[in-house]
Formats: structure tokens, C-alpha cells, sequence
């Protein structure tokens, strides 16, 4: 590849990018995404698909999600700002048979088919970062091998002087 980074060095920063617009992606969503399911209209939670908590930073209060299941003990997830003042994601994996109706204040569930991978950013974001730091010895090693090229002198006339050359286009 003349004049440009070589494939090896593409190979490794296209899924780089990938990777870290997916970490953009799910930390997007996880931060604004999701809905947060009141008393009068709750959530159906419907295992064994996890239920997944984002717990929003900036608030000043805690944030919660209660779990009445049909059948089982309810139980209810918290999280205080005294304890995390960043974005935290909650994954809980059903403790009861059957179904349940979840409600929640300040908190939001994320029940989208990202739902259940939005804590993974922070992983998809160093991923990417390790990738683009195995690219950098490849790109070293080839411009080690592969110089740019000098520049020409410019033309020298026979009597020793610089011509001046005029592009037509």
C-alpha cells in the first residue's frame, strides 16, 4: 500500500473502532436508554432473560427497583450516591419460578436486546484500546522498513540555475 498505513495496521485499527463505537454504544445506552416502570404501569420481568438495573449518576438520591414475583420472595435493589457517583449497571438473575412485576424509582431498566450487555462498555472500551496498541509496533516495523521517500531536487537547468516548473493543470 503506497503512501498510506499498511493492511496489517487496517486490520487492527478497524476493529479497534469497532470496538470502541460499540463501548460508545453501550455506555450510551446504559446512561440514557432503558424505561423506568412505575406502580400503576410495571414492568413484566419474564426469566430467565437478567434483569438489568442502570442506576444514572448525578443523582442525589438513592435509586431503587422492587421485584414482586408471582411466586417467591420480593426483593428490592438499591443503589445510594454516597456509594457510586457514576454510571453503575445492575445484572440480577431471577431467585424465584415464574414471573414478576418489577417498579422503580430514579433508576431505569434496560430491557432492549442491549439490555443485557451494557455493562460490558467498560470491556468493548479497553478491547479497543489493547488492539490499537498492538497496531502501534506494526506501524513502527513498517515505517521502519518503508521510509518515505525524499523528496526530488528541484530541476537544474544546464547552465546550474533552478528551472521553474509550472504545472499546466
Amino acid at each position: 500500500m503506497s503512501g498510506g498505513y499498511p493492511v496489517r495496521v487496517w486490520l487492527l485499527w478497524v476493529p479497534a473502532g469497532l470496538l470502541l463505537l460499540l463501548a460508545v454504544v453501550l455506555y450510551g445506552y446504559g446512561r440514557f436508554g432503558g424505561t423506568t416502570p412505575d406502580e400503576a404501569d410495571p414492568y413484566r420481568w419474564r426469566p430467565p432473560a437478567p434483569l438489568v438495573i442502570s442506576h444514572h449518576p448525578g443523582l442525589t438520591e438513592a435509586s431503587w427497583c422492587q421485584v414482586n414475583p408471582d411466586a417467591g420472595e420480593p426483593r428490592t435493589f438499591q443503589s445510594s450516591r454516597s456509594r457510586s457517583g457514576s454510571l453503575r449497571i445492575q445484572v440480577e438473575r431471577a431467585w424465584f419460578d415464574g414471573e414478576a412485576n418489577v417498579f422503580c424509582q430514579r433508576a431505569k431498566l434496560l430491557t432492549g436486546p442491549l439490555g443485557r450487555f451494557a455493562d460490558q462498555w467498560f470491556v468493548a472500551a479497553f478491547l479497543a484500546l489493547v488492539v490499537a496498541a498492538i497496531s502501534a509496533p506494526v506501524l513502527r516495523r513498517y515505517r521502519r522498513r518503508h521510509p518515505a521517500p525524499e523528496p526530488a531536487p528541484p530541476p537544474v537547468a544546464p547552465d546550474g540555475s533552478a528551472t521553474l516548473v509550472v504545472d499546466a493543470h
